[in-house]
């Protein structure tokens, strides 16, 4: 007789993306705490995987803002990046 798990809830439910500069707090807050080394197991892999959560609403948020400014600044059909360096 073969038993078949049934897939877990998620331990926790996913927090609402705070605002860019909140995030990115949280984010520093959580990587100095994970780089003292100082948590159980358990609380570092939580706080990574929020970690990573945090980092992926800040890169969501930094591709916005750059098309955003790219929309802004573009003029007659041409874009524009006036003081901007496309290759960084």
């Amino acid at each position: 007789m073969s038993s078949k798990r049934k897939p877990e809830a998620p331990s926790a439910a996913v927090a609402p993306a705070p605002d860019f500069e909140t995030a990115l707090a949280e984010l520093e807050t959580i990587v100095e705490q994970l780089e003292r080394g100082e948590l159980s197991l358990e609380h570092s892999l939580r706080d990574f995987e929020r970690g990573v959560q945090l980092a992926r609403s800040c890169q969501l948020a930094l591709r916005e803002a750059e098309l955003k400014v790219q929309q802004l600044v573009e003029q007659d059909g041409q874009l524009r990046l006036d003081g901007l360096d496309p290759t960084e």
